[in-house]
């Protein structure tokens, strides 16, 4: 959702179309290959500099100090991840993790602490934490805060108009 959104602000987005959109993400991934393999491979950095990329929470601790990173965290109740990525395992006949829910949200909330440990004590990453229950609740709101946190300039109304609340189907 937040790189549809930047995309309709008029940020570039670093994507390619390894993930297409599916039943799950009807309006597409935005994600980009490499940055799932950041731990291992950071050559393609130099190449996105200006450009949004989507890297996932737990892999931000790789990104190098050797540049300055403008960091939109969405912070996501961890019930309705673990539900969405239920269904999504489920609708593909794959196997999740063999933990409980109660043992991945403890997983999931230890790498959260750590993850936002390191936003802390990197001053090359400033960091905008944005709550995901609230940008579908309050789109132009939301829209507003990430502008003013980039700087300014971008098309608010777009990305207030990018956020499909319809696609908000795992509530808690």
């Amino acid at each position: 959702m937040l790189m549809r959104v930047l995309s309709f602000g008029g940020l570039p987005v670093l994507s390619d179309t390894v993930r297409r959109a599916n039943v799950d993400n009807p309006l597409g991934y935005f994600e980009y290959d490499k940055a799932k393999r950041l731990r291992e491979d950071r050559s393609w950095l130099a190449g996105a500099r200006g450009r949004v990329v989507k890297i996932v929470a737990q892999l931000v601790p790789c990104l190098p100090p050797d540049y300055g990173y403008k960091i939109i965290f969405i912070e996501r109740d961890l019930g309705e991840v673990l539900a969405s990525q239920r269904t999504m395992l489920d609708r593909s006949g794959r196997k999740g993790a063999a933990l409980s829910d109660d043992q991945l949200q403890t997983a999931f909330r230890a790498q959260l602490s750590s993850v936002k440990a390191w936003l802390r004590d990197h001053a090359n990453a400033r960091t905008l934490f944005v709550r995901y229950s609230e940008i579908l609740s309050e789109p132009a709101a939301g829209a507003a805060r990430i502008d003013e946190f980039l700087g300014g300039g971008l098309d608010r109304t777009a990305m207030a108009r990018a956020i499909d609340t319809r696609l908000w189907r795992q509530r808690v």
